[in-house]
């Protein structure tokens, strides 16, 4: 199910090496105006991390387990934010897939895609933004 597997797990942490940061992957491109938000879920088989783009919606991810580990991937379409780039972004376990979550920070406008079903891959938008 998903772009990654079923089912969540822990993940087993080198305690010796607390404290420190480590490179992981290459890095998604070269660094720009276009922040990104970022989330991660566990999986049984590893890891899966998120980068999302923030003034355009566009949804990368990169495993640390399989055949494309350490490799940034696109996926789905782009959400039409209409905010500046003040972006808040999620990823969870949902049942057989993963569910993506955005809010733009400016307008309150929240989005939202799966990565299973008829419409994977397709942001959706829910409610309408907060009155000002």
């Amino acid at each position: 199910g998903g772009l990654h597997g079923p089912e969540q797990g822990t993940v087993d942490l080198d305690q010796s090496a607390a404290g420190n940061w480590k490179k992981y992957g290459d890095p998604l491109r070269a660094s720009t105006t276009n922040n990104l938000a970022f989330s991660t879920v566990a999986f049984k088989n590893g890891s899966a991390f998120y980068a999302l783009e923030s003034n355009t919606g566009q949804l990368h991810f990169m495993l640390d387990f399989g055949d494309k580990s350490g490799k940034w991937s696109k996926y789905g379409g782009t959400a039409r934010l209409v905010g500046d780039y003040n972006l808040q972004f999620s990823a969870e376990l949902n049942g057989d897939g993963t569910k993506f979550t955005a809010m733009d920070g400016n307008t309150g406008q929240v989005y939202y895609m799966f990565d299973v079903g008829n419409e994977a891959g397709v942001w959706k938008t829910y409610g309408g933004v907060v009155p000002r």
